[in-house]
């Protein structure tokens, strides 16, 4: 039977590799979507968040100053080990205050962690510098800030030891009672180039010249821009919307806007922190918002409709 019909039984077999070979072809993408989903193999930052890196085993440490950039492309496969929350701390306190603030760390590996706290915030006091993490424990650091200054401080704290490197943005605002200022940005998350909106409100006014500094820095107080304006102002309080374009694109990073106004020789200083990220989350209903967060999605079920058709169509003909 085979000898009379010899083409037949050849083009089932061709059918059959080519239809293989889709059906790889989509496993394939399939798990590429799913490791860039879940930001596994990504190195693009997303909203609020800090990347974790871990390092390679055997003890090693990289000599002061020495940059591992293939080791730490290595750990973001198994970033999600620990877990810190929240991954950004934001304080708004008045001079004199008494602030004490945790951290809630979630161990999810199967083997331990002996942690080291640091901080380059001077008024940032640690007060568990160095904290052991069991397999499945959880346990809150706890800090305190103290008050005695006047102003905004911008900084980091650091989590790390031979696997592990963390850092979560701070941000601590300490108003002096009789003059302070209120950033609040319109936007928290924009993309490379777009520009920063904010409302800024800065009071009591006690006189009618108001001298305004803006920046902008990241966690290392690096500036990446800056601008002085002089204003004429009247009644208690200025209250007015400012945006900002930068001149050149920020990388992918978290970000402080930090307005210093200054009145008979007097200063006071706020600040509101944003991101730069490689795409917005869309506002757009179901099902567009799935189509504009991923289009590699809609391309893989469309695949996988027409590795169901051929298979249907094969083995009909078998």
């Amino acid at each position: 039977m085979n000898k009379l019909f010899p083409h037949h039984n050849q083009r089932d077999r061709q059918k059959l590799v080519l239809f293989v070979i889709f059906f790889s072809f989509f496993i394939f993408l399939t798990f590429f979507y799913l490791l860039q989903q879940y930001n596994l193999i990504s190195g693009a930052p997303t909203q609020g968040t800090v990347s974790l890196n871990v390092l390679s085993g055997g003890g090693f440490r990289p000599a002061a100053g020495e940059d591992t950039p293939t080791t730490r492309e290595q750990g973001r496969l198994i970033s999600l080990l620990l877990e810190v929350i929240p991954k950004k701390v934001e304080l708004h306190l008045n001079q004199y205050d008494y602030s004490r603030f945790s951290l809630h760390l979630i161990h999810h590996a199967d083997f331990p962690f002996d942690l080291t706290f640091t901080s380059n915030i001077p008024i940032l006091k640690i007060l568990e510098p160095y904290v052991a993490l069991g397999s499945g424990e959880e346990q809150d650091v706890n800090f305190q800030v103290e008050t005695d200054q006047v102003g905004t401080f911008i900084g980091h704290i650091t989590i790390e030891d031979v696997f592990v490197f963390k850092q979560i943005p701070v941000l601590i605002q300490i108003d002096n009672l009789d003059f302070h200022v209120a950033v609040d940005l319109l936007t928290k998350t924009v993309l490379p180039g777009q520009d920063i909106s904010a409302q800024i409100v800065v009071s009591p006014l006690f006189s009618q010249n108001l001298t305004l500094q803006y920046s902008v820095q990241d966690v290392t107080n690096k500036v990446y821009y800056m601008e002085n304006e002089e204003l004429v102002v009247t009644g208690g309080e200025s209250r007015f919307q400012k945006t900002f374009s930068l001149p050149e694109p920020l990388p992918y990073n978290d970000y402080f806007l930090v307005v210093t106004a200054e009145q008979v020789d007097q200063k006071a200083s706020g600040a509101d922190s944003f991101a730069v990220v490689s795409s917005l989350t869309p506002t757009e209903e179901y099902p567009v918002q799935i189509y504009h967060q991923s289009p590699l999605l809609f391309f893989l079920i469309v695949l996988l409709i027409l590795l169901v058709h051929l298979l249907i169509m094969w083995k009909r003909k078998k």
